[in-house]
């Protein structure tokens, strides 16, 4: 998927092309609404004029009244109509197509970058653009009803007198003028709109961790910290609110001269009798709506502007090219048994610190393979490159013989289950979770995963069974309930590759019993990549490396690398008198 643009218009623009023909009927429509106002005023004005030359035959007053009556109505009808119109045929469309857009453009990203990323930004960056729709109303009832509208007007005011309508051209042209000196308005909303989205990222890191926040009691810590940015926030916004509320004064101040000046040169043409009673009062009647519609495209000329400041604040994560793309013709991967291969890998996530140098490591199909290491020795790396979340300097990584790095991202992916350290589950039931890995599974195939798993018992206590809802992040579960749908998800995604990345490490003991058990039934008949450090895990391995600072230093079974006597060795032992020490 391409980045989006950056420029404001042309953003627009690529989603307007795609309802030509919609906003072609919304377009004459507004022309048909603006030409009934002005000839509902013209009437109107006909009606006092046939009044005054009445003589007692009110013949023509009626009728004039009957128009008058008739063009409002029909124009109230077809404002009405044009609104939904708009509503439903062109602005919730474009907010539909548009958010799914951005939706798939933001999953794209790689890992790296979302994490380096904060995750309120991207919230309040979509939060932002999805705005916009907004800003098509904005242009329909504050840029192109306007015009129109004065358009037709001074085509009809023409007719009474062509230097009154240039006079009206005059004035517009010098209103719109007036929204070129907007400078210091327009820095601030900048500002304001870098603000406002640091705001909302904060609200979103806070609320996120309100669990730690509540633990560590720093609620009053946080809430100096947010006191101070949302400070800048309203300091800026006062100031705002302070540069559009002169910038609107001024407006209205040249609108009251303007009317004046038009109405006393009017006035005295009368007096000549060159212009009607009825061209005066048409002219007192539409003098207001003229001076509404330039204030209106003043107004709509500012505020694009800060909308655009605004855009081009929340568009750089979806204008940012993706750092991770499938090669052009990229092909699916062909699954196999799962044989897995890295072949003279060499990776670092900042230039200058390697984290794998030339690194060797084949993994036979469905050979289980224990991955030891202390913290930092790139067993995590391993796994991140495996499913291609980072692309390495150079060497390969096979999957049965294919490159990883030439094969579709998402048959990659779809090769390989994991079941993480931490579950992470979704806000969602049971079942939806269990299904992330298989949507199109059925209820039979769901429930025999979750068999095997050994999740059956307590789903089943649960009060709505599978539709339980789990809780944010699966708070409504214990450690052991997460971990076993976690189980389920990856047996239902059946696939010939299986990681474990230290799977029961922050489980109590007869919690680590029962997925333990879980994860034997896993891994059967399957590739399984473990980063393990329990003594229950490392035993079932078929073999066991030990990494160090990206390096294999000890390779072999259990038994092999206990004869060794070496770091494996040491780790091991270690392991055993901290079971012993339990077990007294």
């Amino acid at each position: 998927m391409k980045p989006f643009t950056d420029n404001y218009y042309k953003f627009l623009g690529s989603y307007a092309s795609q309802f030509k023909l919609p906003i072609s009927i919304f377009l004459f429509c507004v022309i048909l609404m603006s030409l009934f106002f002005n000839l509902g005023s013209w009437f109107f004005a006909e009606v006092i004029q046939a009044i005054k030359d009445s003589n007692g035959n009110y013949d023509k007053v009626y009728l004039f009244v009957f128009c008058t009556v008739a063009i409002s109505f029909l124009g109230m009808l077809f404002d009405i109509k044009n609104k939904i119109y708009l509503n439903v045929k062109i602005i919730l469309p474009f907010e539909s197509i548009m958010t799914n857009d951005l939706y798939s453009y933001i999953q794209g990203h790689s890992y790296q970058y979302i994490i380096n990323s904060h995750t309120g930004r991207f919230i309040e960056s979509m939060r932002t653009l999805r705005k916009m729709k907004w800003d098509i109303r904005v242009f329909v009832f504050s840029c192109l009803q306007p015009f129109v509208k004065i358009l037709v007007s001074m085509v009809l005011i023409s007719f009474i007198s062509p230097i009154i309508s240039l006079m009206v051209f005059v004035f517009v042209c010098f209103i719109l003028f007036l929204a070129k000196f907007t400078k210091t308005a327009n820095r601030t909303a900048k500002l304001y709109a870098k603000i406002k989205n640091l705001v909302n990222a904060k609200l979103t890191d806070y609320i996120s961790n309100v669990k730690l926040i509540k633990m560590f009691n720093s609620l009053n810590n946080e809430q100096k910290h947010f006191d101070v940015v949302f400070k800048q926030e309203r300091k800026f916004n006062v100031v705002n609110y302070y540069h559009w509320d002169l910038i609107n004064f001024r407006t209205a101040l040249f609108n009251i001269l303007f009317s004046v000046a038009i109405i006393i040169y009017s006035f005295n043409l009368y007096l000549a009798s060159d212009i009607s009673l009825a061209n005066i009062i048409f002219l007192i009647v539409i003098l207001p709506s003229i001076a509404e519609s330039a204030s209106e495209l003043q107004d709509f000329i500012s505020e694009v502007k800060v909308h655009e400041k605004e855009f081009n604040e929340a568009i750089k994560p979806f204008s940012k090219p993706y750092d991770i793309n499938d090669v052009k013709n990229a092909k699916r991967l062909k699954l196999g048994n799962g044989e897995v291969e890295f072949k003279e890998v060499c990776f670092e996530y900042n230039e200058g610190k390697p984290i794998l140098q030339n690194f060797n490591l084949k993994i036979n199909a469905r050979e289980k393979l224990g991955v030891v290491g202390l913290s930092g020795s790139g067993k995590t790396t391993m796994i991140n490159l495996l499913q291609r979340f980072y692309d390495i300097q150079s060497g390969e990584i096979l999957i049965d013989g294919q490159n990883i790095a030439l094969v579709k991202q998402e048959t990659l992916r779809q090769a390989v289950a994991i079941i993480p350290q931490e579950s992470v589950l979704f806000h969602r039931s049971i079942e939806e979770n269990i299904k992330y890995s298989n949507p199109n599974a059925s209820m039979l195939k769901i429930k025999k995963a979750v068999k095997k798993a050994l999740a059956e018992d307590f789903i089943n206590e649960a009060d709505n069974k599978y539709d339980t809802i789990v809780g944010d992040r699966g708070g409504k579960l214990s450690g052991g309930e997460r971990q076993r749908v976690s189980i389920a998800r990856a047996m239902l995604q059946d696939t010939p590759i299986l990681v474990l990345d230290e799977a029961t490490s922050s489980l109590d003991s007869q919690s680590e019993l029962l997925v333990q058990k879980a994860i034997e039934e896993a891994v059967k008949d399957k590739t399984v990549i473990a980063i393990a450090h329990r003594l229950s895990t490392l035993k079932n391995m078929d073999r066991i490396i030990v990494l160090d600072k990206g390096k294999i230093i000890e390779d072999g079974t259990l038994d092999e690398l206990l004869s060794l006597k070496g770091k494996f060795a040491k780790f091991w032992n270690m392991q055993v008198k901290k079971q012993e020490v339990k077990n007294v």
